[in-house]
């Protein structure tokens, strides 16, 4: 029985100790329990503060790229602006050199400066936008006959002015010259006034 024991002991006594990890080892070396407590404290601190300053690092780089959106261009602006037609009652002489068939639209252009000329000459005035209906607020009396040209007789124009939405409601000459855009004006129609019929809608100069 006493062989047994000693074959046992042996056997036991010479097998090899498991290899212990850094931890284990400082931990079984550390002469004092409260430096113990103190060591484990600080590995704690440590990994803490490890995951404290990855963390922002960690999350930022699994955020996805925000999407590039263009910046919307400026839509163009219509250059020409908002079209006007201008009415105006003037005496027929001031329309020798506008010699056109009476009664009919024509493409004819004419300055800006002789529009001013005609303004400046009209006894009544209109100006409205080419949106409304012209022929409905305009209801004049207007002769088939040709206008004679060397008269002082009304005779009625009517221009179309590209951007001459400036002048339009105003309520003096002054200021139909003053805001009048540069640019040629198109003349919608020209004819010889018999009365004075429908000019209520008008303004007198």
């Amino acid at each position: 029985m006493d062989r047994v024991l000693k074959v046992l002991c042996k056997e036991v006594l010479d097998k090899p100790l498991p290899e212990e990890d850094p931890l284990t080892q400082c931990l079984r070396v550390t002469p004092e329990p409260w430096l113990t407590i103190i060591f484990i404290l600080f590995i704690s601190l440590i990994v803490i503060g490890s995951y404290a300053f990855l963390k922002p690092v960690i999350f930022k780089t699994q955020e996805k790229p925000e999407q590039y959106t263009p910046p919307l261009s400026p839509q163009p602006k219509d250059s020409t602006g908002k079209e006007s037609i201008l009415c105006l009652v003037v005496p027929s002489h001031q329309l020798s050199d506008l010699k056109i068939s009476d009664l009919k639209n024509q493409d004819d252009l004419i300055p800006s400066n002789r529009v001013k000329e005609l303004i400046s000459s009209a006894s009544y005035f209109l100006c409205y936008g080419s949106g409304q209906p012209i022929d409905q607020i305009v209801n004049l009396n207007l002769s088939p006959d040709s206008i004679n040209y060397s008269s002082d007789e009304d005779a009625y124009i009517q221009l179309r002015i590209p951007g001459g939405e400036n002048i339009i409601g105003q309520k003096t000459k002054f200021e139909l010259r003053k805001n009048l855009p540069d640019g040629d004006a198109k003349i919608d129609k020209i004819a010889r006034l018999i009365n004075l019929y429908g000019l209520e809608n008008f303004i007198c100069a």
